[in-house]
């Protein structure tokens, strides 16, 4: 807005104020001096009337005069005046019009228990639900509206961003009167402080519901996109896994068709056979176990349990399956090592970690050792399965434990089926009962599998999303005592 517009305006209205401002002081001058003489000169007979009356003109002259300097100096002090207001009165018009226009809601407040607002635009309805009115009132905060769960976030937040100086964006829900809950985004900084001491906050803040609404289904989506991809993954690889043994079945199936009469041929194409039926069993028996974990539809059967004698039992079950003359070394603490758990699914751990350093050994022996320990939350067990085999390859490390990531070892010599079922499986077992799995591979020497487990959880833990198992990769001079 340019005050020059309208200067005649301005103008017209100083010199009407500095008139009557200039008027008042000469008539109580004049009548002052006529009152004054004419009083002097009845008191004092003997005066002359024309010297009484050339005194009341020279004071009548120093009155005009000095009316006039009062005009002129009220004139332009009137018109700078009235530029100032006119000024501030259209920057005032402008602030209204651009805070009318913005689809959030200004605000200044102080920075106290409550968050007192001082000023709140009208916007501040279309977020609340309530007038400005309302919330300019005296004894409402501005703290009521904020979510329970967020306010104390908040609160951090902008305390720290006015000791710190520095501007401040969070963003919260607040509460409507209608119970309907919205986030907002809330930009502000520190302002001056009051008479009292108190900070003020300047501030605006805006409905970002849709915002985030819109980010969650993107995530959603992406997280949708994501899965269906690993299910198409999944489905390739099982079909992959399954479609090997199966030709092989078939093939070795007719050729006993044909050829029933060699016995030596015959034992070792069933012999084969079952084995990779078994194989096939296995994997669908790995996948139905993992669906069941991850839907959260397993079924745990908590009891008391000797750890010990169930390392042995499926030491004792595994130990038909090895080959090559490889052995399993087993090493207790104790005869007895009790704790709280399902007896079935630590069996299954263990069948789990010897099948697979079963798999990739090729000479020597495995080591299983079971030792109890603790830590500063508590009684630990912690269970160690070394296998002899080649280590697992760079490209491997960071996808042990997320099912379907590994496809095959890194020894192309030794036949690898592993589909990360087993080791996902196990890393959810090892959930369930408060401990984890990590792995230390040193090339061309061997792995080795560390689980941590908690013997005296009176209730299975919850289980959490998939992550990967933390492997870590030693060069062949540091090996690992197990």
């Amino acid at each position: 807005m340019k005050i020059s517009r309208r200067p005649n305006f301005l103008a017209h209205r100083a010199r009407r104020a500095a008139g009557r401002i200039t008027l008042g002081y000469a008539a109580a001058g004049l009548l002052w001096i006529l009152l004054s003489d004419r009083a002097l000169q009845w008191v004092d007979l003997g005066s002359s009337s024309v010297t009484a009356w050339s005194q009341t003109l020279k004071g009548s002259c120093f009155v005009l005069v000095s009316a006039g300097l009062i005009y002129s100096l009220c004139y332009h002090q009137l018109r700078r005046a009235y530029r100032i207001k006119a000024r501030w009165r259209g920057e005032v018009r402008r602030f209204r019009t651009l805070v009318s226009n913005l689809p959030g809601a200004v605000y200044r407040c102080r920075n106290d228990p409550q968050w007192t607002m001082l000023f709140l635009s009208d916007r501040c309805r279309d977020i609340t639900g309530r007038a400005a009115s309302e919330l300019l009132a005296d004894g409402v905060g501005f703290d009521g509206l904020i979510h329970p769960e967020d306010l104390p976030h908040v609160r951090r937040i902008v305390d720290d961003a006015v000791a710190q100086r520095v501007p401040f964006y969070v963003e919260y829900r607040i509460c409507r009167p209608d119970g309907e809950e919205r986030w907002v985004g809330e930009h502000g900084r520190a302002a001056g402080r009051d008479k009292d001491g108190t900070p003020m906050l300047d501030g605006y803040i805006a409905d970002v519901t849709d915002r985030r609404r819109a980010a969650h289904l993107e995530a959603e989506r992406s997280s949708l996109l994501q899965q269906s991809r690993a299910a198409e993954g999944a489905v390739r690889l099982v079909a992959h896994e399954l479609r090997t043994p199966l030709t092989a079945v078939r093939a070795m199936a007719e050729y006993l068709i044909e050829e029933p009469g060699d016995t030596e041929v015959t034992e070792r194409y069933l012999t084969d056979i079952n084995a990779q039926a078994a194989r096939m069993t296995q994997m669908i028996n790995e996948m139905l176990e993992a669906a069941r974990l991850k839907s959260g539809g397993q079924q745990w059967d908590w009891a008391e349990l000797d750890a010990s004698r169930i390392v042995t039992e499926a030491i004792d079950m595994v130990r038909p399956m090895l080959r090559g003359g490889v052995g399993v070394e087993f090493e207790t603490c104790d005869d007895e090592t009790p704790m709280r758990g399902d007896p079935d699914a630590i069996r299954r751990l263990v069948i789990n970690l010897l099948s697979n350093a079963s798999r990739y050994s090729l000479r020597g022996d495995i080591q299983v050792r079971l030792e109890r320990g603790r830590d500063t939350t508590g009684e630990l067990l912690r269970l160690q399965v070394r296998d002899t085999g080649p280590g697992i390859a760079p490209a491997l490390r960071d996808k042990l434990g997320i099912p379907f990531a590994l496809a095959r070892g890194t020894d192309r010599a030794a036949a690898s089926y592993g589909t990360g079922l087993g080791l996902a499986i196990c890393a959810k077992i090892a959930a369930v009962h408060g401990g984890q799995i990590d792995v230390v591979t040193e090339p061309r020497v061997g792995s080795t599998v560390n689980v941590t487990l908690r013997p005296d959880l009176p209730e299975p833990s919850p289980i959490e999303p998939a992550s990967p198992i933390p492997c870590r990769a030693i060069e062949p001079a540091h090996a690992i005592a197990v």
